[in-house]
Order: structure tokens, then sequence, then C-alpha cells
């Protein structure tokens, strides 16, 4: 989670923007078709990811140099992926080396029975963000 903090008028802003899902003060969600549509339009280095936000009306300087990397790399990756137990496969490497709060969140989402991709992935980073929010409570 970015340590730069939206202000309420670029959130307001933001929020009407068809490929943004959800937006808050602490951080931003993109719709599926808009992470589609990045990875697709940055292969082969045809564009920058920093070209595409812009082009669908998302300042890159509001969202942050650093924010359009990380999401970017992240994206790339999890389309190389093709079966939820890919990705159920990455994840347990991650967590391998954590610790067992982490574990148990694995535990959680591969109870789940999740079949698509997207799926998982939204499920594993909302539980870890959460697990993460609740370490520093």
């Amino acid at each position: 989670m970015s340590k730069i903090l939206f202000t309420d008028a670029q959130v307001k802003k933001l929020s009407k923007n068809k490929w943004i899902k959800n937006i808050t003060n602490k951080g931003i969600t993109y719709t599926d078709e808009f992470k589609y549509k990045l990875v697709k339009e940055c292969e082969n280095y045809k564009k920058f990811p920093q070209d595409v936000f812009r082009e669908c009306g998302i300042n890159p300087e509001i969202v942050g140099e650093r924010r359009i990397s990380n999401s970017a790399h992240r994206w790339r990756k999890l389309n190389e992926m093709k079966t939820p137990e890919e990705i159920f496969n990455k994840i347990n490497d991650i967590v391998v080396k954590r610790s067992e709060p982490s574990q148990n969140m694995y535990i959680k989402l591969k109870e789940k029975n999740l079949t698509t991709l997207e799926d998982v992935y939204d499920e594993f980073v909302n539980t870890f963000e959460d697990l993460i929010n609740n370490k520093n409570d």
C-alpha cells in the first residue's frame, strides 16, 4: 500500500473514471478491462504504462510513477499465469517465506474454491491487505 494518500478532490475526480472500479484516500482499484488493456498495449514495449493511463483519462502524476510501475508489473505477471492453480502455487511460494498468519491466509483462499484468475488474485490482494492493516493496528 502506498504511503502517498489521495486528496478528497482527487478521489472525487478519479471515481468518475470508467476504468476505475474503486478509489479511497489510501488506494485505487482498476477494472479488469483496464488491467487487460494496459497489459496488451504495453506488450513488446509498444507503449509505456503511463501512456495508457493518460489515454484512459487517469493522470499519472496523481497516481504516481511507482504505483503505476508496480501495478503494471503485477498485472503482467498475473497475465502470464494461465490457471488458478498457478496463482495458488505462486501465493504458496510467497507465503512459505512469511509468517503463520500469511499461511492461514493461503489456507482460507484455497478453501474458497475460486474459479477465475481475477477472483483468485483479487481475493488474495484483499486478504493480504487486511492482514497487513490488522498487523499495523
